[in-house]
């Protein structure tokens, strides 16, 4: 009968409701940016305990409350577990999936506001692939830091609660993967190479290794190309300088992905759920 639904209608009118909370949970969370403090020491190294704590599976009343203290709320949404900030202090919005079927791969947006689209594709990517956690800013990278010359930008600042989420990731998963995204504007690029990449991929150094070179060959064989890979086909935009990066890298974790995606490319993966498909399957671990 028509007013009844079978299990996968519902499970797809689910899955509907929880991206579209999200969307407003993030949409939300990065109209109010423009605040930036900076955290302390003792309050990024408290947020690090309660990232490994969240990515343990740890949902209890007592965690909550210590996320409270923080200046952050949690949410669960099905097997979804939403960390917004309070306060809009440029602290980030987290995702965690809850369940244990989810991958050992992280995804990062650390200029949502700033690099168009990103942090659209970012959610999109999210919800429809398994990723176990996932992270935007809410901060516009262009902001300036209260008291500094500095600008807020994540993907550049070593004491955030990004480099918290980063270092407690490292300890989760020591043998899992971080994605990070990206976005470029091809006219201001120098080189040729980089002028018609659709994706820059780096592992953060000017010598690309062999998972690089594998993906770059599985995007341009799905036709997400042409793949400059920093070190070999460009010399720009290759993260060398990336605060995750270097944080990672002294964690002696290897595997983190930096990709710069032209607006082109971005405008294909929010329109085309196949090609989102397509990336996904590689990530699926």
């Amino acid at each position: 009968m028509s007013w009844l639904m079978t299990p996968i209608c519902l499970l797809l009118a689910f899955q509907g409701n929880q991206l579209e909370t999200v969307t407003q949970r993030l949409n939300q969370a990065q109209r109010a940016a423009g605040n930036f403090r900076q955290p302390t020491k003792s309050n990024l190294q408290r947020a690090e305990t309660l990232f490994l704590a969240t990515l343990n599976g740890n949902r209890t009343a007592a965690l909550k409350n210590d996320w409270r203290l923080q200046g952050f709320v949690v949410e669960e949404l099905g097997d979804i577990c939403i960390v917004r900030e309070v306060a809009n202090r440029g602290r980030g919005f987290y995702l965690f999936r809850t369940v244990e079927t989810s991958s050992d791969q992280a995804l990062q947006i650390p200029h949502g506001i700033h690099d168009l689209d990103t942090d659209l594709i970012g959610l999109q990517l999210f919800m429809e692939g398994n990723f176990r956690a996932a992270t935007w800013n809410t901060i516009h990278r262009r902001e300036t830091i209260p008291g500094s010359k500095k600008e807020a930008d994540l993907a550049h600042l070593k004491d955030t609660y990004l480099q918290s989420f980063t270092a407690a990731w490292a300890r989760h998963r020591p043998n899992g993967r971080i994605l990070q995204l990206h976005g470029f504007a091809a006219e201001k690029r120098k080189e040729p190479r980089a002028r018609n990449a659709a994706v820059i991929l780096s592992n953060g150094t000017d010598k690309p290794n062999r998972a690089t070179i594998i993906m770059a060959g599985y995007l341009n064989g799905i036709g997400a190309g042409p793949v400059a890979v920093y070190g070999r086909d460009t010399m720009e935009l290759g993260g060398t300088t990336n605060a995750q990066y270097l944080l990672l890298s002294e964690m002696k974790f290897r595997r983190f992905h930096h990709l710069e995606l032209s607006a082109g490319l971005r405008q294909r993966l929010l329109k085309e759920p196949g090609l989102r498909r397509a990336i996904l399957e590689y990530f699926r671990e």
